[in-house]
């Protein structure tokens, strides 16, 4: 952080998604990183992870379904979670008035993609005037797709079997973002309530998404919760998720049903209902990776 080498990328009004497809020297949030050059080495997670209205199937998989839980996550514009109640949140208009990277990361009802407008709702009246992409076990599961670090194609002049689906952009594997956050974490750990410092680091990475800085006076407990819904948001999809609960060993939240979107037009109106989609087991062991078995074979002791 003192060495001035790396920044948080601030280019374009849309930086926080552009930041994944800049690998100019201007890119100085990338520390690490796995590259990609078309034509010799690509990626297909376009392929793997798009999400295509019916009226326009191009072949993606739609393999990747962002949750409710992950949408709910996401602030407003007045910096507040969506559960306080002076927020304001509208749960029948639930995608106004987002935090940005709410609009740079997920795909959901009535936004575009390469040329369409994804209409998820089911229609009531006549179910043949649904959306062109209902939610189903194989296309937005849960009412969302998803943007983040997808490069979107003309669908028209595509061929997915050409290779022209494919991306070259770069994977990151550590940003600058992460090391501030990762701050702001040890630090507020470290004492017995968050000093300036912790609030500099935090609201670094918030202002770069065009979110206020967190409210003066949190607790220790109550910055640790922001910290860790800031992680959630800002590294979504970044392959830290996963490991994050089971260091937190927030096993309430592992253990919480997978929520999804459901959208009824009745002819004038939307109507927003979340629903549960899936129900999740997270016992204490799952916190424990298994001993692989090459190991077990060496020393019988480790199956006690």
């Amino acid at each position: 952080m003192t060495l001035g080498v790396y920044h948080l990328y601030r280019n374009g009004e849309y930086a926080y998604g552009s930041l994944f497809f800049d690998k100019s020297n201007a890119n100085t949030e990338i520390i690490f990183e796995r590259r990609f050059q078309f034509p010799e080495i690509t990626h297909n997670i376009h392929m793997q992870w798009s999400l295509d209205p019916a009226d326009a199937d191009r072949g993606s998989w739609n393999g990747l379904y962002p949750t409710q839980n992950l949408a709910d996550a996401y602030e407003t514009t007045d910096g507040k979670l969506i559960t306080d109640p002076t927020s304001i949140y509208n749960p029948q208009d639930p995608y106004a008035n987002r935090d940005k990277r709410f609009y740079q990361t997920l795909l959901y009802h009535g936004s575009y993609w390469e040329g369409s407008q994804l209409l998820m709702h089911r229609h009531l009246q006549n179910p043949d005037w649904s959306g062109n992409c209902l939610p189903n076990d194989y296309r937005a599961r849960c009412g969302y797709g998803l943007r983040k670090m997808m490069q979107e194609y003309d669908g028209a002049s595509a061929d997915l079997y050409s290779g022209a689906f494919a991306q070259d952009n770069n994977w990151p594997y550590f940003r600058y973002a992460e090391v501030l956050l990762n701050y702001a974490e040890a630090q507020n750990e470290a004492l017995a309530a968050p000093d300036k410092s912790v609030y500099d680091a935090i609201n670094e990475v918030r202002d770069r998404a065009g979110q206020p800085g967190l409210p003066e006076g949190l607790s220790k407990d109550e910055m640790r919760i922001r910290i860790h819904n800031e992680r959630r948001v800002e590294l979504c999809l970044e392959e830290h998720r996963f490991f994050d609960l089971r260091r937190w060993k927030e096993a309430a939240t592992l253990r919480a049903p997978i929520k999804g979107m459901t959208v009824e037009f009745d002819g004038n109106n939307n109507n927003y209902k979340i629903v549960t989609i899936e129900e999740r087991v997270f016992n204490e062991n799952n916190y424990y990776l298994p001993i692989p078995h090459s190991e077990t074979e060496k020393n019988p002791n480790l199956r006690q």
